[in-house]
């Protein structure tokens, strides 16, 4: 092979390695824009859950709040409607105790099952939000890409070149004879 045509293969060699520089360059600014793309979309998503568990605990919270008042009012009007029946009936002492202290203790019951019922569904929401910080952190890229360098691009195209140079010499004169040589 003349010299000119060596020269040549070279020259379309180190095109190459500088096109497959450029092109690893470009694969991976792709990899991280998907990757920091990704990350964008789960934070957004965890957010929606975030708020939606927000709204649920407002919600929680009035019902409650709602459902103590009603239990307020209905023993209330349980105990005047109690207190009324009584003085028209005209019974007075033991009877009239036992009749309130039942109508508290109704009133006691269904003021703890309320509380209960809250208690279980703030936990519920606890439970929601760590579940969705779970998956955020079992969602998460760890994965350390390694950009391309100019260095191994350099290193490669180097050895490409000196390959492509001891296929145009004569047995015994490549750089890898003449290394043994020196060595010996």
């Amino acid at each position: 092979m003349t010299d000119f045509m060596m020269l040549g293969k070279m020259a379309n060699q180190v095109a190459g390695a500088y096109g497959q520089y450029s092109t690893s360059k470009i694969q991976f600014q792709m990899q991280e824009s998907a990757r920091k793309h990704k990350e964008a979309m789960t934070a957004l998503s965890a957010a929606q859950q975030f708020n939606a568990v927000t709204v649920q605990e407002a919600q929680t919270r009035d019902a409650g709040m709602r459902a103590a008042v009603s239990l307020n009012m209905q023993s209330l009007g349980n105990r005047s409607a109690a207190e009324v029946q009584a003085a028209a009936a005209g019974v007075a002492g033991n009877s009239v105790d036992q009749t309130m202290i039942q109508l508290e203790r109704s009133a006691l019951s269904a003021n703890a099952a309320r509380k209960l019922t809250l208690k279980s569904k703030r936990q519920a929401h606890g439970q929601q939000r760590k579940n969705i910080r779970m998956q955020q952190i079992y969602g998460r890229d760890i994965s350390t890409p390694i950009p391309p360098s100019p260095t191994s691009a350099l290193l490669g195209l180097g050895m490409t070149l000196l390959n492509s140079y001891n296929e145009n010499q004569p047995k015994g004169e490549t750089t890898s004879d003449r290394l043994a040589a020196f060595f010996q």
